[in-house]
């Protein structure tokens, strides 16, 4: 964890390679955590590369490798849970990315919804303190408009 990027101090990649990891794939296009790396070293041993800024690590792990490690635990589903909730509020992003975006998430009368969070970039640890879920925004879409149904993972810190 921390460090896996191309900046000039970031060593993970080399050092990685290094130690004989075969490497699987370099960046996702995700936000946050583009930078994530994943190998394999001999037959049984993963290597998982996470970015260094906090949210995109955190964010990563729970996307990536906590469903690794329930698999090799030999849990049955590995997937995180998923629902629809109805978006409140706005949200705005680039078309390009798969977003995740750091929410809150309520069960109303009327059904599951969700909001933003305040601070959602990759630094802001308050923002994903303050979440309870993770709101899914496709690659294709330019964001999420108050009433949308979203997809929403809620966030699971324990098996």
């Amino acid at each position: 964890v921390g460090g896996v990027s191309v900046g000039d101090r970031d060593y993970v990649r080399e050092a990685s390679r290094a130690a004989g990891v075969r490497e699987v794939f370099w960046r996702v296009s995700v936000k946050p955590g583009k930078p994530v790396l994943f190998g394999r070293q001999g037959r049984n041993k993963l290597f998982f590369g996470l970015p260094g800024n906090p949210v995109s690590a955190l964010v990563s792990f729970h996307q990536f490798v906590r469903p690794a490690i329930l698999a090799m635990s030999g849990h049955p589903d590995v997937t995180p849970e998923a629902l629809t909730a109805t978006f409140k509020g706005s949200y705005r992003k680039k078309v390009g990315r798969l977003e995740w975006v750091r929410g809150f998430l309520t069960h109303e009368r009327n059904g599951p919804e969700v909001r933003a969070v305040t601070g959602q970039e990759s630094h802001m640890l308050g923002g994903l303190a303050s979440a309870n879920c993770l709101v899914e925004l496709p690659a294709e879409s330019t964001g999420a408009r108050d009433g949308d149904g979203v997809r929403v993972v809620p966030l699971q810190w324990r098996s």
